[in-house]
Order: C-alpha cells, then sequence, then structure tokens
C-alpha cells in the first residue's frame, strides 16, 4: 500500500521515521513560504548581477579603468560561480551540511560582498568582492530548485517554478534601473550598497524554511514486470483473482 511504500522510498533515502511521517505527493509545511523567500532572494539575485552594468561609467571614471578591465569582475564572478556550483551540489547530495545553512549562508555572502564592492578602491578589490559574488550565489542556485520541488508535488510545480523564475526579469530591471538611479544620484558606490544589504535580511529570513524530507513529492518507485512493463503487484493481483475464480 501507499504508506508501506512511503516508508520503503524513505528508508532508501537514508532518512529516520520519527514520529508522524510528513504526507508523501502533497504541499509540505510552510511551502508558500519557502516560495516567497525564495523568490524574494532570486530577485535580489539578478538585481545583483546587473548593477556593476548600470553603474558601468562612474567605475570607470573613478577608478581608471578601460573596458576591458570593466568586465574582469563580472568574469570572475561567473568562474568561481561555475566551480563553487558544483562544490555545494556536492554538499547538497551528501547532506553534509543543512541546505538551509548553505542557502542563507550563500545569501549571506553574496549580500556582504555586493555591499563591500562599493567600498573598493582599485580594480584588483573590486574583481576580489565580485568573486565572493559568485561563491554565494552558486550556494543559493544549486539549493533553491531541489527545495521547491520537494515543497510542491508536480501538480503544482509549473505555477511555482513560473512565479519563482519570473524575479530573473524583474531583478534584471531592478537592479538596472535602480542601480542606475542610485548612481546618477549618490555615486556607483551607494548603489552597491543599496542593493546589497537587503539580502542580509532575506538570509535570515531564509533560516526558518522548512527543510522537508528529500524526494518526498518526487514519483514512486513502483516495482514493475521487465517483460511487461506494468506494475509487479498489480498482475499478481490479478493473477491470483483469476486463478481463484477459475478454481471455483
Amino acid at each position: 500500500n501507499m504508506a508501506a511504500r512511503t516508508r520503503m522510498r524513505m528508508r532508501f533515502m537514508g532518512k529516520k521515521l520519527d514520529g508522524a511521517s510528513p504526507c508523501p505527493m502533497a504541499r509540505q509545511d510552510g511551502a508558500k513560504y519557502t516560495l516567497a523567500v525564495l523568490t524574494c532572494v532570486n530577485l535580489l539575485n539578478y538585481a545583483d548581477r546587473y548593477v556593476p552594468a548600470a553603474v558601468k561609467e562612474p567605475i570607470k571614471a573613478e577608478l581608471g579603468l578601460s573596458d576591458a578591465e570593466t568586465a574582469l569582475p563580472t568574469t570572475a564572478m561567473v568562474l568561481v560561480f561555475m566551480v563553487s556550483g558544483v562544490l555545494f551540489g556536492l554538499l547538497a547530495d551528501k547532506q553534509v551540511v543543512d541546505r538551509r545553512i548553505i542557502l542563507a549562508g550563500g545569501v549571506l555572502c553574496w549580500s556582504v560582498a555586493t555591499a563591500a564592492a562599493g567600498m573598493a578602491t582599485d580594480l584588483n578589490q573590486l574583481v576580489l568582492y565580485r568573486s565572493f559574488v559568485g561563491f554565494g550565489e552558486a550556494a543559493f542556485s544549486v539549493v533553491s530548485g531541489p527545495l521547491l520541488a520537494d515543497m510542491f508535488p508536480p501538480r503544482d510545480r509549473n505555477v511555482v517554478f513560473a512565479i519563482y523564475y519570473l524575479a530573473i526579469p524583474l531583478g534584471g530591471a531592478v537592479g538596472f534601473v535602480v542601480g542606475a538611479a542610485l548612481g546618477a544620484m549618490f555615486g556607483w558606490r551607494a548603489a552597491f550598497q543599496f542593493i546589497g544589504l537587503p539580502g542580509v535580511f532575506v538570509a535570515l529570513a531564509s533560516l526558518r524554511i522548512n527543510d522537508p524530507l528529500r524526494g518526498i513529492n518526487d514519483t514512486y518507485l513502483i516495482p514493475t514486470d521487465r517483460n511487461t512493463g506494468s506494475n509487479a503487484g498489480s498482475n499478481t493481483g490479478s493473477n491470483t483473482g483469476s486463478k481463484t475464480g477459475s478454481q471455483g
């Protein structure tokens, strides 16, 4: 039955069954809160990426950089993001660290690094701070998708991920428009600090996210007959029933 299959899958996943088991293939506790927080984080994630482009000219003028040099901080961020993503993926899969800690730590890292970029006095510092941004964003990007999949059953995921990914164009617009406006009014340093600091509060909010069982909303692995591809249990039951009927 369903309960037995649920327990077998949870044991296969290495989960301890203490107390009442969560309901599989359903929204888990705190699902809406998780979606709201992760969508806000994703918005800030992409807002941060567009700030350097929005204040590129003031940075060039103050630090005396060429066009090629202004591209180096973003290049460093992307390279670190690529390498760090593999590391955080392994940590999450092996469950070495609670994925909420990975998530909150990543958001805090990139938020502080973004704000710190507003205090850079040369190109080397700017490259360093943007590298930490890539490190933090990699942690968030690796954890957020699977967490949403565990929170919501398949029937809800189209809408859930549509809301989550809507933050990408909105965040890009916020980063470019707000960053450019702040840069014009208060200078490019203020733009980095204004976009970066709100992430500290969102990082704290992410610690309150519930961490459901891994794969609780995945399709269940029911043994199938290799020859027919049908459910072995149902075949056995139908065969038994037909034999009983013929004997009677």
